[in-house]
């Protein structure tokens, strides 16, 4: 989960997707949640995990998405998706999903093309970043320990997407990105890098991350 800039998002123009719940309010929110979970945890044993492809043991792991406030990515045209999810997925040694959500398709100038839920089909890969800290929070160069079971990591997934009033069904690949861990790539090593991305093959790519705020909870 990441602190986001309020002033950033209102010079984004990003202040409300879905059910009038405010971003901006609720970066407020988060930024004095984890702050308090800073001084509070700040002794707690740190527990890593190494990328779930290299994990060692025969065990299920199981972990929790929590995407409230929707995540914004952005494709070349200017159009953005908004995206919020819940759900859960287990690795190794058993492959398993089962993630919903919400979608919001707005044009460049604001305009909704598309709104409705979609639901996970299949989990594609995931890639542990690992759990208990985050770096370059809340300022460049920070450390802040989190609750050890708090996680981050890519987790790749193919959806099924039905715009609301209709009985389409559209294939896409959702990634979601979460910078907690002491092993993100450069890539997703900082707030700019939390968030999601969307591929609905042939007709859009959001690849552009706008803004982002999620975490992973290890369960097992």
């Amino acid at each position: 989960v990441v602190a986001l800039d309020a002033d950033r998002l209102k010079d984004r123009g990003i202040n409300a997707w879905v059910g009038g719940q405010h971003l901006v309010e609720a970066a407020h929110a988060l930024n004095a949640s984890v702050t308090g979970i800073e001084s509070s945890s700040a002794n707690s044993e740190l527990r890593l995990l190494v990328p779930a492809t290299a994990l060692a043991d025969s065990d299920t792991h199981t972990y929790e998405l929590f995407v409230v406030v929707p995540n914004v990515s952005e494709a070349a045209n200017g159009d953005q998706v908004a995206i919020t999810a819940r759900g859960t997925w287990q690795v190794h040694p058993n492959r398993a999903i089962d993630l919903t959500g919400t979608f919001t398709h707005r044009a460049a100038n604001g305009t909704v093309l598309g709104a409705g839920i979609w639901t996970a089909t299949d989990l594609l890969e995931y890639q542990s970043y690992g759990c208990g800290v985050v770096h370059n929070f809340p300022t460049p160069g920070a450390t802040t320990p989190l609750p050890p079971n708090w996680c981050g990591g890519a987790v790749k997934m193919r959806i099924l997407a039905t715009p609301s009033g209709t009985n389409l069904q559209i294939e896409a690949i959702l990634t979601v990105f979460c910078i907690i861990g002491p092993n993100p790539p450069n890539s997703h090593d900082d707030p700019t890098g939390e968030g999601i991305t969307l591929v609905v093959p042939g007709i859009a790519n959001f690849n552009h991350i706008v803004v982002g705020m999620n975490h992973y909870v290890q369960l097992n």
